[in-house]
């Protein structure tokens, strides 16, 4: 072998005994200080259990004392009760002469007066303690209970009244007769009694007359206008030669008309009608406001037009409606 081998070999065999040596020194150490702290722990423990116990202890000492305190507090507060009860009844009785033992027993008051201050000191206890507390949302109870009797329709009932059976919740009621307000009345063919209106068009502007007759033909002056009905009134309408045009409309206003024909349009202004037909004139402006249909045509039916003062129509005694009087608009 050579030199530098025997060297290295040499080295590692030293090492390896210190490393042995320093183990063995390790382990002693650590054994000694093991069994040098275990008294010590074991000290520790037993003081902690030893604390526990006093608290347990002392906190069993503590709670009767507590208990003790509550039922004198509660006593106190009993007896001052009864004594302020006692003292409110002798208070509302009459004196009776006749026997002696009420002059000689002290009044009750001066008991409630002459209590230690002990026992005030504990009705004050008794008033934060959590029994006091514990008694107030007793009196709320009984407002909560009240039962309160109610209409059908949400109103209080009388006293000794009851709500009537059988009346639904307004909920529930939506496509149901409500008693306490009227229906809308509709009407039938042949309930209505229509009238016979007679009008003077003298003097008054043709657009608020036909817009006032084409209203009165309707119906719906009344309050049981029905839209499918002719529940309108009959009208009369004479001197419709002198009907007024506000403006220049007497000379520029144009009507207009088709006969069906290619070129077949034809135009006609009021100067022009008035001279040929002027029932016409009027008849034109009151069919153009109503909705246009068969009952509408029936509705027109009803309107008739004179162009003098005459009409045949005396025997029906028709009933005058000044429709200048109920507006100074009404008359150019």
């Amino acid at each position: 072998m050579s030199k530098s081998k025997t060297k290295t070999a040499k080295k590692s065999a030293k090492k390896a005994v210190k490393k042995a040596a320093k183990k063995s020194a390790k382990s002693g150490a650590g054994k000694s200080a093991s069994t040098a702290d275990t008294p010590t722990k074991d000290k520790k423990v037993a003081d902690k259990k030893e604390a526990k116990k006093d608290k347990k202890v002392a906190k069993k000492s503590v709670k009767p004392a507590k208990k003790s305190e509550k039922k004198t507090a509660t006593k106190a507060v009993k007896s001052v009760a009864k004594s302020v009860a006692k003292a409110k009844k002798s208070a509302t009785k009459p004196e009776k002469p006749a026997k002696t033992k009420s002059a000689t027993k002290p009044e009750p008051k001066a008991e409630a007066h002459t209590e230690p201050t002990s026992a005030v000191a504990t009705s004050e206890a008794a008033s934060r303690s959590p029994a006091k507390a514990a008694s107030k949302p007793q009196q709320k109870k009984p407002q909560q209970k009240q039962s309160k009797t109610k209409s059908p329709f949400g109103a209080k009932a009388p006293k000794g009244e009851s709500p009537k059976p059988g009346v639904r919740h307004p909920a529930t009621r939506r496509h149901t007769y409500r008693p306490g307000k009227a229906a809308t009345p509709t009407l039938k063919r042949g309930e209505h009694d229509s009238k016979w209106i007679l009008i003077d068009a003298d003097g008054l502007v043709l657009g608020r007359l036909a817009s006032r007759v084409a209203l009165r033909l309707r119906g719906k002056h009344l309050p049981t206008y029905t839209p499918h009905i002719n529940a309108g009134d009959t009208v009369i309408i004479i001197n419709a030669s002198k009907v007024a045009l506000t403006g220049s409309k007497e000379k520029s206003k144009v009507w207009y008309r088709h006969t069906g024909y290619v070129g077949g349009i034809k135009e006609e202004t009021p100067a022009s009608l008035r001279a040929k037909a002027p029932e016409r004139m009027i008849r034109l402006a009151v069919s153009r406001m109503l909705p246009k249909g068969p009952l509408a045509r029936r509705q027109l039916s009803r309107l008739k037009v004179y162009a003098g003062a005459e009409h045949p129509h005396g025997a029906q005694s028709p009933e005058v409606f000044d429709l200048g009087a109920e507006n100074r608009k009404n008359r150019a």
